[in-house]
């Protein structure tokens, strides 16, 4: 009996983590889903005000920040650079350079407005030269990202 007991806790205990296991796997697919490949402009607009804001927020999230950005819909990009544009016109240094970042991402993304976010990361430059040697940095790290 005693036995019986034990196999029938130890049972309830395995298929409730395997239960809990699917539900995670199914949200993380929804979350993959909605967010990582087809992020909302709206969700980038909050994005980039906290990145822009938070120098933690671009430390603990860069690799979300790179995939989320690295998926914007060609659909999105006018109003996405001119999020951007809003974004820097307050910004200055360390900040400016979080975005601009972030801008390289996107514009590789986006080859279609990879001129008008070239031109926008070239007068954040002129403002700001730490930006250009943060970018500069950036194409030292990883030759195959930026160019």
């Amino acid at each position: 009996a005693l036995e019986d007991e034990e196999i029938t806790r130890t049972l309830r205990e395995i298929w409730s983590g395997l239960r809990r296991r699917e539900r995670k796997r199914l949200l993380m697919d929804v979350y993959r889903k909605l967010i990582l490949e087809s992020p909302s402009l709206g969700l980038l607009t909050l994005l980039l005000k906290r990145l822009r804001d938070e120098e933690s927020f671009h430390h603990r999230n860069v690799r979300f920040l790179r995939q989320v950005f690295g998926n914007v819909r060609p659909g999105d990009g006018a109003a996405l650079l001119a999020s951007f544009r809003r974004h820097g016109e307050g910004a200055r240094g360390a900040a400016l350079s979080r975005l601009a970042e972030i801008l390289a991402v996107v514009s590789r993304s986006l080859p279609d407005r990879q001129a008008e976010a070239e031109a926008l990361l070239g007068s954040w430059i002129q403002t700001a030269p730490e930006v250009g040697l943060r970018m500069y940095h950036l194409r030292l790290q990883s030759p195959h990202r930026a160019r």
